[in-house]
């Protein structure tokens, strides 16, 4: 066995070193002596075996299911200790442009701004192996030259950071990184632990996450994407469970006593359920690249991430053991402080390097977004290079939570309809003896296959606002349990009888009405409503779980035709708040002004704009001050421990007549403080503040 493993890592060896000599060839035939290097990420080189085949990613045959053949077999696997199975080597050529052309507008634009100056090169690498390694052989192809620019993106950053801090920067006139996971990604650890793989063709990101991830705990490269403890050390972002809930779906929703496991906890949790020795290679990686100065600071660089896209920065995963039957589940919280696959905190380095901001941009939006390749086109020429110092982003770290979540677990098709639409869905695959499933989301409704409850897949749909049909269609006789709501609250369905082929609809056009009609013959008429159980997860609200703060931005001018109050609640508590439940009162002097008005101007949540949750009222007091009641609609949405709440706004009447502001009693100044005149109640109690 021992010479099977030697021979196996002397075949990978010469493969990879061919591979980087036959790019390093093509580069040393040219007069040129400078180039522009592309380097991918993860998975985005296509890979050939020994024979020329291409072996990731195939879209060939059925639906793309040439794939599942080289998957089953184990073509692309690797051994324990982190080498190739078999002769496998990246795609070379010309005209490639890396999995499912991924990169094809950023080379070609490349080549049509400077390949008359530069050799333009897409550096393809076996993606799957030590990005040490994967640097080791970048280096043979920068021999090649006097001087060269890289425009690396995702892990292909991690490579060129592992180069530079190798080799040293010399030979490096520019470093641009798009969407670089520099700490890591809390994605990769969900891929690792159910095998989820979003680049696959559909049918086999359905059907082969086990297989996915089996492979995966072997692919070293795969380690070193895991969120690094300088991640984890600023944000913690794993929860292990170690409850036994009544039902399994109670899992999916997320507590107050869930508690986040610390750096050292996380470091375990990888030694114990990936491949040990891979994460101890990970650690090293990391430590060797920032234990000083970031490798990227070494050259001029410029750092593109985007952000403001729906993105995974924190997760909840629960073991075989853990709910009482055989059950495996990975529950991802999605923010918007990311590109939807790198947390922002990670693309920034922790805010420790100077970055441009591509808000709305995705991950493989950042390698084809017109706008960002025009930046990169730009930096390379230094027209925006002296630019990126001063580019900085307000953006928290924690980005806004998605409100709405639906699980269900069986042998069933799905589908999420809005204004009849199919927005996102599962469908089976005709496979004998097989339960394969072709699985198509979108960023409305974001589907996740989270793992296995008994026999049946379990798949997470999270979604931001209400107005959604849930159709759902039995494959087979059998029992089902689904569960559906806000943050706050599980509208759960347990033990529903289906024939096969029968329909379920659940109507979440309000969260006031929610029940499931079954229809058991799939004729169109419905045979029984069933109502749910509701389990309102949230607790009580006491004096110490709130602060207001409040400022006038105005403040200076006493006499005005409006007032512009200004406040702002924060959960200091580690409790998940409902923000229907809470009110804000303001009291203030109408001066004999009637017919009084609000405005809300803006009311954020994390930085994301919740107007359309904001209601008022006037009441007049028998102390003769005039009180605006500041509340917020039940629509699911939630202040978590934290976070804040902020609603900044105007009173005026008809007549934009004058008030005085000095006889206010909830005035405050111009700069945010701590106000207990302005009053908090939390269902119907005084939780902060002193009324008049």
């Amino acid at each position: 066995m021992k010479k099977k493993v030697c021979l196996l890592t002397l075949v990978f060896a010469i493969a990879i070193t061919n591979l980087f000599s036959t790019i390093a060839s093509a580069a040393g035939a040219t007069t040129k002596r400078q180039a522009v290097l592309v380097i991918p990420g993860i998975m985005g080189s296509n890979l050939v075996d020994s024979d020329g085949d291409t072996v990731w990613v195939t879209d060939e045959w059925i639906a793309g299911s040439k794939q599942l053949y080289y998957l089953l077999n184990g073509t692309i696997s690797c051994t324990s200790s982190g080498f190739s199975s078999e002769t496998i080597i990246p795609k070379l050529g010309t005209n490639e442009y890396g999995a499912k052309d991924t990169y094809k507008d950023l080379v070609n634009r490349l080549k049509g701004e400077f390949q008359n100056d530069y050799d333009v090169i897409f550096a393809a690498y076996d993606w799957r192996v030590d990005n040490t390694r994967s640097a080791m052989e970048l280096k043979k192809t920068i021999d090649n030259y006097d001087n060269v620019i890289i425009v690396a993106h995702s892990m292909g950053g991690l490579v060129t950071s592992r180069y530079l801090q190798m080799y040293g920067g010399s030979k490096v006139d520019k470093v641009i990184t798009l969407g670089t996971p520099y700490w890591g990604a809390v994605s990769a650890a969900e891929t690792m632990y159910t095998g989820e793989v979003s680049v696959l063709p559909d049918i086999v990101r359905g059907a082969m996450s086990g297989t996915m991830r089996d492979l995966v705990t072997n692919y070293p490269s795969m380690h070193q994407l895991l969120p690094n403890t300088y991640y984890t050390n600023k944000s913690n972002w794993l929860t292990t469970e170690k409850r036994v809930y009544e039902k399994w779906y109670d899992y999916v929703w997320p507590r107050t006593k869930d508690i986040l496991n610390n750096t050292a906890d996380t470091q375990q949790f990888y030694k114990d359920n990936f491949n040990s020795s891979l994460v101890t290679v990970a650690t090293n990686f990391h430590n060797s690249l920032y234990s000083s100065t970031a490798p990227i600071k070494l050259v001029d660089n410029t750092v593109i991430v985007g952000n403001g896209v729906n993105t995974v920065t924190s997760v909840k995963l629960a073991t075989n053991s853990i709910l009482g039957i055989k059950s495996r589940l990975s529950v991802p919280k999605y923010t918007t402080s990311g590109d939807g696959t790198v947390p922002f905190l990670s693309a920034t380095i922790g805010n420790g390097v100077n970055y441009i901001q591509r808000n709305g941009i995705d991950h493989t939006g950042l390698v084809k977004d017109p706008t960002t390749l025009t930046m990169v086109v730009d930096s390379i020429r230094g027209a925006i290079a002296s630019k990126a110092s001063v580019v900085r982003s307000a953006v928290s770290a924690q980005g806004s939570p998605i409100d709405y979540k639906l699980t269900f677990a069986g042998d069933l098709n799905f589908q999420a309809i809005k204004d009849n639409t199919v927005v996102s869905s599962i469908d089976k695959l005709p496979m004998e003896d097989q339960n394969y499933y072709n699985v198509k989301d979108a960023k409305e409704v974001k589907i996740d296959n989270i793992g296995t409850v008994g026999e049946d897949n379990a798949y997470l749909a999270t979604f931001t606002q209400a107005g959604y049909t849930f159709k759902f269609k039995s494959n087979k006789d059998q029992k089902i349990d689904f569960a559906v709501g806000p943050n706050n609250l599980i509208f759960g369905f347990d033990n529903i009888n289906l024939n096969e082929g029968a329909d379920v609809y659940v109507n979440m056009t309000s969260q006031e009405n929610i029940s499931a009609a079954i229809d058991n013959n799939a004729d169109g008429v419905v045979d029984s409503v069933v109502n749910p159980t509701i389990k309102d997860l949230s607790e009580d609200i006491t004096a110490n779980d709130l602060v207001v703060y409040s400022s006038d931005r105005n403040a200076y001018n006493k006499l005005d035709n409006s007032l512009y109050p200004q406040m702002k609640v924060k959960n200091v508590s580690n409790k998940t708040i409902n923000l229907s439940d809470l009110e804000l009162r303001y009291f203030f002097n109408n001066d004999g002004n009637d017919n009084n008005k609000f405005e809300c101007d803006w009311a954020g949540l994390n930085n994301g704009t919740i107007n359309a949750s904001v209601k008022s009222d006037f009441v007049s007091n028998e102390n003769g001050d005039t009180m605006l009641t500041i509340g917020f609609v039940n629509d699911g949405k939630v202040l978590m421990p934290g976070q804040e709440i902020e609603v900044q706004g105007r009173i005026h009447n008809d007549k934009w007549s004058i008030y005085n502001k000095s006889n206010d009693y909830s005035f405050s100044g111009q700069a945010y403080t701590v106000n207990s005149k302005v009053v908090l109640y939390a269902k119907d109690l005084l939780i902060f503040g002193v009324t008049p």
